[in-house]
């Protein structure tokens, strides 16, 4: 991480957009989480993403006849 090295802060706070209230907090980190997820899962460069397409359309399935 060298281009941490020069890197000395800023004066003003930090906002990340997060929402103050813990509840909702939660709520956006694990919306966020589940987007990282599916970016991961679906990439290119997975090796398993056709396994993991199936799956889930067996599942999707699995909720249709439910």
């Amino acid at each position: 991480m060298r281009h941490m090295e020069a890197y000395f802060g800023s004066s003003k706070p930090l906002d990340c957009g997060f929402n103050n209230k813990e509840s909702e907090q939660e709520e956006q980190i694990k919306n966020l989480r589940m987007k990282y997820a599916a970016k991961i899962l679906l990439s290119d460069a997975n090796l398993l993403k056709r396994k993991v397409i199936e799956d889930a359309r067996k599942v999707a399935e699995k909720k249709k006849v439910a």
